[in-house]
């Protein structure tokens, strides 16, 4: 029978990975009273439905004046961090307090958490680890020292964050987020095929490369246009670029891709608004390439889907993925280095999509929440009882 605690998850409340974390948790255990705090941000709103899952919702204070002085604002969004962080929960106690995406910022947490919580569960995600500064890394590694458990899926990013934090074996739990995207997918794998997708998007009759799967500049969109554009003969007349853009990045940088994508005459989509399931279902399914080469990354699960979907897929080979590459086989074409990612793309187009294994796309399916949703519920319940 389920157990009853508190939990409260800190992060990023209008990222979709965190609301489907705590959504899937409460659907498997209706038991556990969960609080969030997070930084409230102008013209941006909850999803419908999450005080449903939620007790308490509490927002930490924010602001970017010194945005561009990277010393006094990590500074100030510590200080405003621990202050509303101890005015708003001064005088609640949980079970846990799990933080996703663990911030130089946090780490000035330390003394509330400890006063307040019997343990603390850090969930790092990629960026969190690969792209911060060394300075930022010393402040963060006092957050993992002083945890009790960190959550990984004990592949390459899992043993990069043990490497770089001196954490030990003991602290570890091999889970990683998850999705119900997946789920969705499996579910509704008959609803479209590739050209219906297509219809339903009004791009029939075109063949579609989608660029990256979000709209941060680490996508390396314009070198991708700028390989496509090098061998554009080599590939359909009737090409068109698809650029998911509903998440990440600058309205000015989005602007700057669009002018490029112009400037080449390339026929192009852009999706620029919040997406639910059936609408990432129809993208990836109308999607003939997809071409990923982003600089770093951890656990990319818009990779996994368009492997699942036995998509022709470009990968840019300085990303490993242990758990979809054994041997000599990877379910996907793989560039040296960006210099070679116009040569990739011939190839691939030529040669089709690489033959997904069985035991591949049973492995992507188990990172939905209808696998792992049980799993995290599992090893709260466990922790609370050391």
């Amino acid at each position: 029978m389920p157990k009853q605690y508190n939990l409260l998850v800190k992060g990023n409340l209008y990222d979709g990975h965190v609301i489907r974390f705590i959504q899937a948790l409460k659907k498997v255990n209706p038991q556990i009273n969960i609080d969030v705090f997070g930084k409230k941000e102008d013209g941006k709103h909850l999803p419908l439905g999450i005080n449903d899952v939620v007790r308490n919702v509490y927002w930490a204070e924010y602001s970017l004046l010194f945005k561009n002085i990277p010393c006094v604002y990590l500074l100030e969004q510590a200080f405003k961090l621990k202050r509303s962080f101890h005015k708003l929960l001064n005088n609640e106690r949980y079970d846990i307090i799990n933080i996703h995406y663990p911030t130089a910022s946090d780490r000035f947490l330390l003394k509330d958490i400890k006063k307040m919580s019997k343990k603390l569960v850090l969930t790092p995600w990629g960026s969190d680890v690969y792209r911060i500064s060394e300075r930022q890394r010393r402040i963060v590694k006092k957050l993992y020292d002083a945890t009790d458990y960190v959550t990984g899926n004990g592949l390459r990013f899992t043993k990069d964050f043990m490497r770089i934090y001196n954490i030990p074996e003991r602290k570890l739990r091999c889970l990683s987020l998850g999705g119900d995207d997946i789920d969705y997918f499996i579910e509704h794998r008959y609803d479209y095929n590739t050209e219906e997708a297509k219809h339903v998007l009004g791009i029939d009759k075109h063949y579609v490369i989608t660029c990256g799967y979000n709209g941060n500049p680490p996508q390396q969109h314009e070198k991708i246009i700028e390989a496509i554009n090098k061998i554009r003969e080599k590939l359909p007349n009737n090409l068109m670029l698809l650029f998911p853009f509903t998440y990440g990045g600058s309205q000015e940088y989005r602007e700057q891709i669009k002018r490029k994508v112009k400037e080449l005459g390339f026929e192009a989509c852009y999706f620029e608004k919040y997406l639910d399931l059936q609408g990432l279902f129809i993208m990836r399914q109308a999607t003939d390439m997809f071409i990923h080469v982003q600089t770093t990354d951890a656990n990319n699960g818009s990779l996994k889907h368009y492997v699942w979907f036995d998509k022709n897929v470009v990968h840019g080979g300085w990303i490993n993925y242990d758990d979809m590459e054994k041997d000599d086989y990877k379910p996907y074409h793989t560039t040296p280095s960006m210099d070679k990612l116009s040569e990739t793309i011939v190839k691939a187009y030529q040669e089709g999509p690489v033959f997904v294994k069985e035991e591949t796309k049973q492995t992507i399916e188990r990172y939905g929440y209808n696998y792992l949703a049980p799993k995290w519920n599992e090893m709260f319940e466990e922790i609370i009882e050391k």
